[in-house]
């Protein structure tokens, strides 16, 4: 639990920053007139990065033990633990396999337990990183391509909405990761707690 309670935390601080991120720019502390990005919010940006990549590492071993769980709770688990992080790392792959893994890994822990197996948690969890992972893809190419110049042409409106849009994904993703974190190690510690007391018995 102790675990939890460091991915938890490192995800408030990312919710956090993205929230003053966005609040800057609806007052008008963040002006974009001639750059796609100014300086203060790249920093802000670096900020997010960090902590984000600070809460992907807890994360990674969290996944880990879950896995690992999974597989002494079901021998038929067809998961291995340190495959269910690769997944999240290799290129297309990664937009379906972890999600998979991610099923397996609610749907064992509700059945370890006894409880319903409902999916929107997951779904809404993973729905919302296709769409950071979407918005990543698209700045990208932007970049690559040298779109960037076109972007200096839209309205300063239309690029704010852009950049909220990205905070938003940021926010809502990190808080269903949160809860999803929550749920399923709760779920497992239920079972650990349910399990020593039958060997007691």
């Amino acid at each position: 639990m102790e675990l939890v309670k460091k991915v938890s935390l490192l995800s408030k601080f990312i919710i956090i920053t993205s929230v003053v991120s966005t609040i800057f720019m609806l007052m008008g502390l963040q002006e974009y007139p001639v750059g796609f990005l100014t300086e203060e919010h790249a920093h802000i940006i670096t900020l997010i990065f960090w902590l984000t990549l600070f809460f992907l590492i807890p994360f990674a071993i969290w996944i880990y033990r879950i896995v690992h769980n999974c597989r002494t709770m079901d021998e038929s688990f067809k998961w291995t633990p340190w495959w269910s992080i690769f997944y999240c790392a290799i290129p297309i792959i990664n937009l379906y396999k972890p999600y998979q893994v991610l099923k397996s890994i609610w749907i064992t822990s509700s059945r370890a337990v006894k409880e319903e197996e409902d999916l929107r948690l997951v779904k809404w969890a993973w729905g919302l990183r296709l769409g950071l992972i979407i918005l990543g893809i698209f700045g990208s190419f932007a970049y690559a391509f040298d779109l960037a110049e076109n972007f200096r042409k839209l309205p300063p409106f239309l690029l704010l909405i852009l950049l909220i849009l990205n905070d938003f994904f940021t926010i809502a993703c990190t808080f269903f990761t949160i809860k999803l974190v929550s749920n399923i190690s709760r779920k497992q510690t239920l079972f650990i707690a349910q399990y020593n007391e039958n060997e007691q018995r």
